[in-house]
């Protein structure tokens, strides 16, 4: 098994999967983590931000992809009313609850990572609304929350941070030579600074980045990582158990206490319903793609009602996106 492989499977070393797979897979995993830590409100968007995870950190393309599929139509211009509905009631973000905060004390914007955590939280609605709607939104829940006085400054800290986001590393990462890992940390580190500057990128990235070097130091040792306490579901791969189920659900009660290990049981159960569904309408829709004999539309239709059948309406808007419809 590659190194890499750890470092994008446990939540207390999400820089490593930041440089690596983008900013995405932080956010779905961060929300993953959150959602079992609040109680176990498993929103379909959670176990769908795990799919997307596991895929992309092994390395593989999107599900599906058409050259005659068209992009759905994105609304532009909505008010933040209606992009909470849309987002909240209708989308991806249906069934959750904000993580992190805004870090807004006596009426000013105070650094903490905890504002990273949020921002992450509702950029996992990108792709669904206009990027200024999304933004819009930010600055009406600030404010509903807050006030209007620390809007300016949660806004231009939302444009650096989506900056950053943005940028095209030059470190070429190779996962077999931590020389390249140790090169894309301090690239990260210097880029954080120039972009956040020093004390936002302290404040949201310095207890990753001391993690991250002190994994780097001993993998370049030949050590193991060592064991994580924070580690929510110990798993060979992502969302899957290691071990007997009863040694497991043993190992959690220890870990974590009967509630938690139940829903962690819960999680995995509904983890593994996703993937088989998805697994499912993924070879549909290959399927129905190589058959030469339908047009179009025809094989549209057909995949609009195998996803009409085999997901809730609050799962259906994923779904579509990752097959590229």
């Amino acid at each position: 098994m590659s190194p890499i492989r750890p470092l994008l499977m446990i939540s207390r070393r999400p820089l490593i999967v930041w440089g690596l797979a983008g900013a995405g897979l932080l956010a779905a995993l961060m929300l993953t983590w959150s959602v079992l830590k609040r109680g176990g409100e498993s929103a379909p968007s959670v176990q769908a931000g795990r799919a997307e995870l596991a895929g992309a950190a092994s390395g593989m393309a999107p599900l599906i992809t058409s050259g005659h599929a068209a992009a759905a139509p994105m609304p532009a211009g909505l008010t933040p009313a209606q992009t909470r509905e849309r987002l909240f009631r209708h989308g991806s973000l249906a069934g959750t609850s904000p993580t992190g905060d805004w870090c807004v004390r006596a009426g000013q914007v105070q650094p903490c990572e905890a504002l990273r955590h949020r921002f992450e939280y509702y950029l996992l609605a990108q792709g669904e609304v206009a990027s200024d709607d999304l933004r819009a939104l930010v600055a009406d829940e600030v404010k509903r929350t807050h006030g209007p006085a620390p809007v300016a400054e949660v806004l231009a800290l939302w444009d650096r941070y989506l900056t950053l986001r943005a940028h095209p590393y030059r470190t070429v990462f190779d996962p077999h030579n931590l020389a390249t890992w140790r090169a894309l940390l301090d690239e990260q580190q210097r880029t954080r600074r120039q972009i956040l500057g020093d004390t936002w990128a302290q404040a949201f990235f310095a207890s990753e980045e001391t993690e991250a070097r002190s994994d780097l130091a001993h993998l370049e040792r030949g050590a193991p990582l060592p064991a994580d306490p924070g580690l929510p579901v110990p798993s060979a791969v992502p969302g899957a158990a290691a071990g007997p189920p009863h040694a497991v659900h043993t190992d959690r009660v220890a870990r974590y206490g009967a509630a938690a290990a139940d829903r962690l049981a819960q999680a995995d159960a509904q983890w593994v319903d996703w993937t088989r569904r998805l697994q499912t309408v993924q070879s549909e829709w290959a399927r129905l793609q190589a058959a030469p004999e339908l047009s179009w539309s025809q094989r549209r239709q057909a995949i609009d009602a195998h996803i009409q059948i085999h997901f809730r309406p609050d799962e259906r808007r994923r779904v579509e996106a990752l097959l590229a419809l």
